[in-house]
């Protein structure tokens, strides 16, 4: 039984690390030197951050055991826990901050009157759809100041970011919600547009990435009284200047 035990455990580990490999490479390809992804390292970060290639440590179709560059990064940063993978986690945070945080947009939401990278479905207003634990929601009180414990995308379309909205009832302790977030026209210093097939390797998601560590202020919350019908809805304005803001705010528990 010992020897059994032993193999199998030996099986999942060597099948564990050919997953790994095969995860690795195909982010690799995500980068064409050709392209000039590799010119600037802000681009290069934020093209791995936003590939939709999957780690998949389950068997096919187990979507749960299936993982994201950005779902693992973002797993480090808000576990916070020092290690070799932390270490790793800051130096991938550090450069796609060299593209989030600088003064020159390659996007903005301007609205529907917007052309190109700045067409958006409402002005100085960006979404974001998911799912959060229902003891969390009055965490997020109305006038409540925080900082985000991981990077936060948003899209500048409600209905890309609508497909990312979990569905009523598909968790025992989750709620789908909308979040919507709102910013002082052209102020920010720490969010980026992701242009795709430059900063970004997806088409249709119009991503505007907040870093880690962005102030964001609850405006209000509202309540699906029919989650099948409609999330709930929380709404946060962006602070501008997260270098003027206090240190010793609360850290978010998701986002």
């Amino acid at each position: 039984v010992a020897a059994k035990v032993r193999d199998e455990a030996a099986d999942v580990r060597s099948r564990a690390a050919a997953a790994a490999d095969r995860f690795f490479n195909d982010l690799q390809r995500q980068l064409d030197s050709r392209s000039g992804h590799l010119a600037d390292v802000g681009t290069a970060a934020t093209r791995i951050w936003s590939s939709a290639v999957t780690l998949r440590l389950g068997p096919p179709g187990d979507l749960i055991g299936e993982y994201e560059f950005a779902q693992m990064l973002n797993e480090v940063l808000r576990g916070d826990r020092a290690s070799e993978l932390l270490d790793c986690a800051v130096v991938v945070a550090r450069a796609i901050n060299r593209h989030c945080v600088q003064g020159t947009y390659t996007g903005w939401p301007d609205g529907p009157l917007g052309i190109g990278n700045r067409q958006s479905d409402k002005k100085d207003t960006t979404f974001r759809g998911g799912a959060l634990r229902r003891d969390l929601i009055d965490w997020f009180a109305p006038g409540k100041k925080y900082r985000t414990n991981m990077f936060v995308a948003s899209s500048f379309r409600r209905a890309a970011a609508e497909k990312f909205e979990c569905r009523a009832g598909a968790s025992v302790d989750k709620d789908p919600v909308r979040w919507v977030f709102k910013f002082e026209h052209e102020r920010c210093l720490h969010v980026n547009f992701l242009r795709p097939g430059a900063e970004s390797t997806c088409t249709n998601e119009l991503e505007f990435l907040l870093t880690p560590g962005s102030v964001l202020v609850v405006e209000s919350v509202q309540r699906s009284s029919s989650l099948h019908d409609a999330p709930h809805e929380i709404r946060v304005r962006v602070s501008p200047d997260n270098a003027l803001e206090p240190l010793d705010l609360p850290v978010a528990p998701w986002c």
